[in-house]
């Protein structure tokens, strides 16, 4: 093995390395969650109008973003007008068909899961046209929605950073809850 192959290879290793002990946990009292990110996230805060019944209410979406190459690492929540229990998968079908709809894309799966006691659900989603890959989990938990989405090119699909991330996201207990 030449010189420069060997420098290739510890190069890879050590730059796998690096960006695999940079995730750091990151709290959001506010939103009541904390996850892993690659970095420190951008926030923003957008309005929506959200149906309510037969009408409309405007809702403030927050959101906590990190974008790396290839990747796109987000967490959403908004706090739900009054739902029924009864409702639980109107809302989350409404959620995956929004996702559907705006990445023009095709539903490879969806399953139902649960986050400690809160109903949710995970859904993957291909767009053809544009080359992504989606994959989000969904939960209510009394109040409040929450999404937690990777977006990344198809090759990059069975990445475990992807498993990784979804699967840090968890809820503070009402004690550290502001």
């Amino acid at each position: 093995m030449s010189l420069m192959k060997v420098f290739a290879l510890f190069l890879s290793v050590l730059l796998f390395t690096t960006s695999d002990t940079e995730w750091e946990r990151y709290t959001s009292e506010s939103g009541g969650f904390s996850v892993l990110f690659p970095r420190e996230p951008e926030k923003r805060t957008q309005q929506v109008s959200m149906q309510v019944g037969e009408g409309f209410q405007k809702i403030n979406m927050y959101m906590f973003m990190v974008q790396e190459p290839g990747f796109t690492y987000l967490v959403v929540y908004n706090k739900m007008p009054s739902w029924n229990p009864a409702d639980v998968d109107y809302i989350l079908d409404q959620a995956r068909d929004r996702g559907v709809a705006s990445l023009n894309g095709e539903l490879i799966s969806e399953k139902d899961i649960k986050l400690d006691s809160h109903p949710g659900r995970e859904v993957r989603i291909k767009s053809p046209e544009q080359g992504f890959y989606y994959r989000s989990r969904m939960y209510l938990v009394d109040e409040r929605f929450y999404q937690v989405s990777v977006t990344t090119l198809a090759d990059q699909s069975s990445s475990s950073n992807i498993t990784r991330f979804l699967s840090s996201f968890e809820l503070l207990s009402e004690e550290t809850d502001n």
